[in-house]
């Protein structure tokens, strides 16, 4: 393969890299699971294309200038989506825990329960039994 017929096919990967990027981006926009998980294979794909073209790339010597600030571009890029996804779980777990807030140190109502259920309540009833 010459470095010409390499080029062309680092740039189509970094072409493809960046469309599954963008997919990534409007599946984490519409907040769609399985959305993302599919969108989110195809990039790991394309970026595992991307980067064996690039190692047989750097093989005949440094990248060219443009597909570098691609390939920064699409590093950059990578950090802003985590950081959203990051934001989006705090926001998840803010949600959750007001619904769910978390179990208080003390009891609401009687006693905390053992293992074995719920502890022996004394009604002061019976306090001394003669016979």
């Amino acid at each position: 393969m010459t470095a010409t017929d390499l080029r062309a096919e680092v740039e189509q990967a970094v072409a493809q890299a960046q469309r599954s990027q963008d997919a990534v981006g409007k599946a984490l926009l519409a907040a769609d699971p399985s959305l993302l998980v599919a969108a989110a294979q195809d990039f790991q794909r394309a970026v595992s294309t991307l980067s064996e073209c690039v190692s047989r790339l750097r093989q005949l010597g440094p990248l060219p200038v443009p597909l570098q600030r691609n390939l920064q571009d699409i590093a950059q890029a990578i950090g802003l989506q985590r950081e959203a996804c990051l934001r989006r779980g705090a926001l998840a777990d803010q949600a959750v825990q007001s619904v769910l807030p978390a179990a208080s140190a003390t009891p609401v109502y009687g006693e905390r329960s053992g293992p074995y259920g719920a502890g022996q309540r004394r009604s002061g009833a019976f306090k001394v039994l003669a016979a």
